[in-house]
């Protein structure tokens, strides 16, 4: 994955953004954005990426969430432009509390 010269690689998390579909892929944590990537895509599932990129400022809030009502391994992020739906983290609680801490700094 690339990064901007100025932003800073925190860590990353496997997991899954709700789109059409559940595209499986894995979040970036950076000092300036979240960046999901995802080797599918919702049209037609194989042959392109899909790539999401999220600035921090951007994040009005983020909440963590149950998938399925019983799996308790998701996220909500509401931007100023949508509200993004995350799940099938195996560290759900670890992603929300570095991204919560970036949104403080």
């Amino acid at each position: 994955m690339d990064f901007d010269e100025d932003e800073k690689y925190i860590d990353s998390f496997y997991c899954a953004w709700e789109d059409s579909i559940q595209l499986v892929g894995r979040m970036y944590v950076t000092s300036q954005k979240l960046i999901f990537k995802s080797h599918f895509n919702g049209r037609n599932i194989f042959f392109d990426d899909t790539i999401l990129k999220i600035p921090l400022r951007d994040i009005i809030k983020i909440e963590k969430k149950k998938n399925a009502i019983i799996f308790d391994n998701s996220l909500l992020i509401t931007t100023i432009k949508a509200n993004l739906f995350f799940a099938s983290f195996v560290y759900r609680d670890k992603a929300y509390t570095l991204i919560h801490n970036q949104l403080e700094h």
